[in-house]
């Protein structure tokens, strides 16, 4: 697996594996964004009003209260194998970049006075259904 940078930085992931370019693609994009992902799960679980107080204790409330986080880890247990595997080698990717750059994450979660908790399957589940609510909250499909 090899993950290529063009000149403007967007990384483009080569595998022989699906698996491995899951992985690459969840690598890469850690690399990119942890610290919007890290705040994309607490937004989906509820969990913002730890780290920001008081004032997000409403929106706190709403995901809680919809069952996102609960909704994620269920459905992706009843997801086909081979999706599954999919989430995994994404999920493995992410904490791998995690463990191979601790300075790196520690700077950049470093506003939120945080740490990254371990990458699973059903957080990159978690952040598509955030996705989807979302668009819901403007009036797109739900799915």
């Amino acid at each position: 697996m090899d993950i290529l940078r063009d000149e403007w930085g967007i990384p483009h992931v080569f595998a022989e594996q699906e698996e491995d370019g899951f992985f690459g693609l969840g690598f890469a994009t850690a690399e990119d964004r942890i610290l919007q992902m890290g705040l994309f799960r607490r937004r989906s679980n509820g969990r913002l009003a730890e780290v920001f107080g008081n004032a997000l204790v409403t929106s706190d409330r709403k995901f809680r209260i919809a069952g996102i986080g609960t909704y994620c880890q269920a459905a992706a247990a009843a997801l086909p194998s081979e999706v599954r595997s999919w989430l995994r080698g994404y999920a493995i990717g992410v904490n791998t970049f995690v463990l191979a750059h601790p300075e790196t994450v520690r700077t950049r979660m470093a506003p939120l006075d945080v740490t990254l908790e371990p990458w699973t399957e059903a957080a990159t589940r978690t952040r598509s259904r955030f996705e989807a609510t979302r668009k819901e909250d403007r009036g797109g499909p739900r799915r």
